[in-house]
């Protein structure tokens, strides 16, 4: 009897079996491939759609990565080649989206396809192929952030329709109101999925008319803080898009209030509906579905006046006497937890005034000390100071006011510099105090000005406790990545600018003190030129150091017109100079002598504009007369020189003006009469 053949037979079906899964890590659909060739999901429960919608061969791969390149790079001659090459690229990926859309580098192309598409029809042809598929595309890893993109330029059509008053076939109202079916019973589970959760939150923006920020923005409800960072390295920039709200029909409100009505009643509500405020609030501590909920606690109040999922969370009762012990808990937990910070924060914000009352006077009022104090001396506790910044910001007056006198004596120099969180704080009681009539002004000066008023002109001590320029990426030029903790120091630096002219008066003597290249390695940085530019206020600045000022920078004139910072000081410079002529024309003629180098850069090209070179260079007086006239402008009140008096006196007859040039010594004068030479009478000078 024959030998069974059957190790060649499995060996064939193992090659199948690997062959699937590398077409699959190929397409790069989920984020991790197993050994049976399925995907991993990143949610736990296991509902994850499983679609597969193929892949591209070699060829068409090829030419969709070269077509990503070229759309990339943006090298068009005309915005008409542009708009050619991305119809004639639609055309060639139709009834391919979806495989585009799943694939690493092909969903790149398909977002910068959508932001820069114009036409309506190829936007239609996009959505129609991807319908039905929705779900299924928003819970994998790259077709995901396709999905927003189609999902945000859709909402500019709808408005762009109901402005024009559109009642044509497959309009985009049309099409929306059919996506947003698809995700009617899947609520629940993209609440809490990685990729899911952001789709959700477009769409709630979107069906809602709220503003949709920058997917690179700071605090942006469209991305986490992961997804931003990622956003930037892939080099696609938002268009006009985004950062805007828009119209939408009436239709969408009712579609919202159906999809989270669907979603409120699948909720636990039976017998006294803890089990559903249990289910709620473990939802605002997620890290994935928090975002999702302060969203919907956000825009609940468009078509529930009663507020269910707040009346759930907490207790929506509004008397004060009303302490609830398992409420109280979660609020402290809430306080003590980096996710559910942000979520009581953001309810505070967007709740009824009514409710934010009870919360404050109940659970809130009593730890504001607390707040302030773990913050100060414990650094693993900052979430009690952006509590502290939204009840200052949210509060009616009489509490606002309560926390500010509450908070001003606690204020301590120069701990209050060492710690970034607090100095938002601070900024935020001077701003608080600045809208109110300057409310306790003194106490808060007092408190911030400390020891710096006294022989700041000997040291740089104000300027390093605030900015903490030591270890900072001051001077890093090649490399220059301010980071999060110096753009909050060079801001709040503003701030106090802003507030009150001893902390500029401070700062002005403290960049005296320092060494020249400090100085300019300051203005050439990404966050403290906006301080240097600050500073450098022309009507606060006394003269003296305005000129002491000036004679540094017009040593490096060319250098800071030439850099990207440095220009805009340049600029302010042009203003700063008034009434100090000849430092201007210091300046202005060292730029001058380098005149190729400054024309070379794109920077030194506008601060030779800004600066009106081209009429210095040709017709100086009309530059002069340029200044002045600037001079005029910027110190109105300011009275010219008063002649010296004569010895007979202010009210002596003056003589008749000479027609010599004033200009020249009197000694000239006088010899130029002596030597005068006599001409004939008789002569005529023949013409």
């Amino acid at each position: 009897m024959a030998k069974p053949r059957g190790r060649r037979l499995h060996r064939h079906e193992v090659d199948e079996e690997q062959f699937d899964v590398n077409v699959l890590q190929q397409q790069n659909y989920g984020s991790e491939i197993n050994d049976e060739g399925q995907q991993v999901t990143p949610s736990s429960n296991g509902k994850d759609p499983n679609t597969f919608f193929g892949v591209l061969d070699t060829e068409e791969l090829e030419y969709f990565k070269r077509q990503e390149a070229t759309l990339s790079i943006n090298t068009f001659e005309t915005e008409e080649d542009k708009r050619n090459f991305i119809q004639n690229t639609i055309k060639e990926a139709n009834k391919k989206e979806l495989k585009l859309a799943t694939s690493q580098i092909c969903s790149k192309l398909m977002e910068r396809l959508i932001l820069e598409c114009e036409e309506t029809d190829f936007i239609k042809q996009i959505f129609k192929n991807t319908q039905g598929f929705f779900y299924n595309l928003s819970c994998q890893k790259y077709s995901s952030h396709v999905v927003e993109t189609l999902l945000i330029k859709s909402a500019e059509l709808v408005e762009k329709e109901l402005l024009a008053q559109y009642d044509g076939p497959d309009s985009m109202e049309e099409l929306m109101i059919g996506m947003i079916h698809e995700f009617e019973d899947h609520i629940d589970h993209l609440l809490t999925h990685q990729y899911g959760s952001h789709v959700l939150r477009v769409l709630l923006l979107i069906f809602a008319s709220k503003f949709i920020p920058n997917t690179t923005e700071t605090n942006s409800q469209l991305r986490s803080k992961k997804s931003k960072i990622a956003r930037k390295m892939i080099q696609i920039k938002d268009t006009e898009t985004f950062n805007k709200s828009y119209k939408t029909p009436s239709s969408f409100k009712v579609e919202l209030k159906k999809i989270l009505t669907n979603f409120y009643e699948s909720l636990p509500l039976e017998d006294d509906q803890s089990k559903a405020t249990e289910v709620l609030r473990e939802l605002a501590l997620n890290k994935v579905a928090s975002p999702v909920m302060q969203l919907i606690i956000q825009i609940e109040g468009i078509y529930d006046k009663d507020r269910k999922f707040y009346g759930l969370i907490f207790n929506p009762s509004k008397e004060l006497d009303s302490r609830d012990p398992k409420e109280e808990s979660y609020v402290n937990f809430c306080i003590n937890d980096s996710v559910g910070c942000h979520f009581l924060e953001n309810c505070l914000i967007n709740i009824k005034p009514v409710y934010r009352n009870r919360l404050f006077k109940l659970y809130l009022e009593s730890k504001v000390e607390e707040f302030y104090k773990r913050a100060m001396f414990e650094s693993d506790h900052q979430n009690g100071i952006f509590i502290l910044k939204a009840l200052i910001e949210n509060c009616n007056l009489n509490d606002a006011r309560k926390i500010f006198t509450l908070l001003v004596p606690l204020i301590e120099v120069p701990q209050i510099y060492q710690n970034e969180f607090s100095m938002d704080l601070v900024a935020k009681l001077l701003e608080f105090s600045g809208k109110n009539d300057n409310f306790m002004r003194e106490k808060i000066m007092k408190k911030l000005l400390g020891d710096y008023n006294k022989n700041s002109d000997n040291n740089d001590k104000f300027m390093e406790d605030v900015l903490k320029l030591q270890g900072s990426t001051l001077g890093n030029r090649k490399d220059d990545w301010p980071t999060s903790e110096e753009r909050r120091r060079a801001l709040f630096m503003e701030t106090l600018i802003k507030y009150d002219p001893k902390f500029l008066n401070i700062l002005i003597d403290n960049l005296l003190y320092v060494e020249e290249h400090k100085l300019i390695d300051m203005c050439l940085h990404g966050c403290f030129s906006y301080v240097v530019e600050a500073a450098l206020d022309v009507t606060k600045v006394e003269i003296i150091k305005r000129r002491q000022l000036l004679n540094i920078f017009s040593k490096y004139a060319v250098e800071l017109s030439c850099n990207a910072f440095g220009s805009h000081i340049m600029d302010k410079l042009w203003f700063f100079s008034s009434k100090v002529m000849i430092n201007k024309e210091r300046i202005a003629q060292a730029m001058l002598e380098e005149e190729e180098k400054v024309k070379n850069s794109n920077y030194g090209k506008m601060v030779w504009k800004n600066w009106s070179l081209e009429l210095y260079k040709r017709k100086m007086m009309d530059w002069k007369k340029k200044c002045k006239d600037l001079d005029t402008e910027l110190f109105p009140d300011s009275k010219p020189l008063q002649q010296k008096p004569q010895k007979g006196g202010f009210n002596k007859a003056q003589g008749p003006k000479t027609t010599y040039n004033s200009f020249a010594p009197r000694r000239e004068k006088r010899k130029y009469e002596q030597d005068k030479p006599e001409y004939d009478q008789n002569y005529k000078r023949s013409r």
